[in-house]
């Protein structure tokens, strides 16, 4: 164990949604999937604060390839709404609606890779 302030990175939603079948899985819908998604970044998340994580950062360094994929932006947009939806549960609006506690947002971070200039897209960091 250490005094000393400690960073944990996690897995951003929006590389995790890449996983999802073209074809989708019987039994198991794409919506499904998303509220899962959505649910456990949030888990981790948690786990990491409640662990004694000074800062958390989400790494959503797959956003540099998502033009790469839909030069119109599309998909970056929705991957960005994606990891919102996520942050938006530390909110104080979003921390009622989850029946989870409120966390300042102070607390949690965002990394994504350099690269050539991108689209406008509003985030919420």
């Amino acid at each position: 164990m250490t005094d000393l302030a400690v960073k944990q990175a996690v897995i951003a939603p929006s590389m995790l949604s890449m996983f999802y079948p073209p074809l989708g899985i019987r039994g198991y819908s794409r919506q499904a999937f998303h509220d899962d998604l959505v649910d456990e970044a949030e888990a981790d998340i948690r786990g990491c604060l409640d662990g004694g994580a000074h800062k958390v950062q989400m790494d959503f360094t797959e956003g540099r390839v998502s033009l790469k994929l839909d030069p119109d932006g599309g998909l970056l947009r929705d991957w960005v709404s994606l990891n919102n939806e996520v942050l938006d549960r530390f909110s104080p609006r979003g921390a009622a609606a989850y029946r989870g506690p409120h966390l300042p947002r102070r607390g949690l971070g965002l990394h994504a890779q350099r690269g050539r200039r991108l689209p406008e897209v509003p985030a919420q960091v």
